[in-house]
């Protein structure tokens, strides 16, 4: 049976000043893979997956996926603008139901009738129209019941658990997860085991 490629990774290398991180780091992902990278701290894990994420260019090397995958990337520590709420924050995850969702609410705020029509149309392709009760749902199931509360306002394991929502929520074909388990209770990690255990996404994790 021939293995479906996700990603391959070339090559990479990244250094910050006269301190190499990693060098001529070679290795592909296939689908279905379930991968943990294993290091001492400060020895680039972060920054390695950063890039594989898109966040962070290398010094040199390539990322290359497949055509159309959908990566869903946790990192290790989300940062949110002072003012951000719980429900902006899942606003700001990349992916279409969310943009949808955003560019929908923000055509109806203008109270144009070309932008909301438009907008709509990105409603109903990206099938987002029920999008804030999956959210509400899935925040639910960790412990975050108010999608207008202020992230400012939440301690660093609420805050954790809303970026762990936002890059679940649509399911997305790949996860990348910059230790996932930091700051959250016993009870939200071994949720997310049992998500992970179920879930048919290849796994990137360290």
């Amino acid at each position: 049976m021939a293995l479906n490629s996700f990603l391959q990774i070339e090559g990479l290398t990244k250094s910050y000043g006269d301190r190499m991180l990693f060098a001529d780091v070679t290795f592909g992902i296939n689908e279905g893979d379930k991968i943990g990278i294993v290091a001492k701290n400060g020895t680039g894990k972060s920054t390695m997956l950063r890039i594989i994420a898109g966040e962070e260019a290398p010094d040199s090397g390539t990322v290359t996926a497949r055509s159309g995958l959908r990566i869903g990337y946790l990192p290790q520590l989300p940062v949110y603008s002072p003012g951000t709420t719980v429900l902006d924050a899942c606003l700001m995850a990349d992916t279409p139901a969310a943009k949808a969702v955003g560019a929908y609410r923000k055509a109806l705020a203008s109270g144009d009738d070309m932008l909301i029509a438009e907008a709509t149309h990105r409603m109903d392709e990206a099938s987002a129209w029920n999008f804030e009760d999956r959210l509400t749902q899935l925040l639910a199931q960790l412990r975050i019941n108010d999608t207008s509360q202020p992230m400012d306002h939440l301690s660093g394991g609420q805050r954790k658990r809303v970026a762990l929502a936002a890059t679940l929520l649509d399911e997305p074909s790949m996860l990348i997860l910059d230790e996932p388990t930091n700051h959250l209770d016993l009870d939200v990690i071994e949720w997310l085991e049992a998500y992970l255990t179920k879930s048919r996404a290849t796994l990137l994790m360290v």
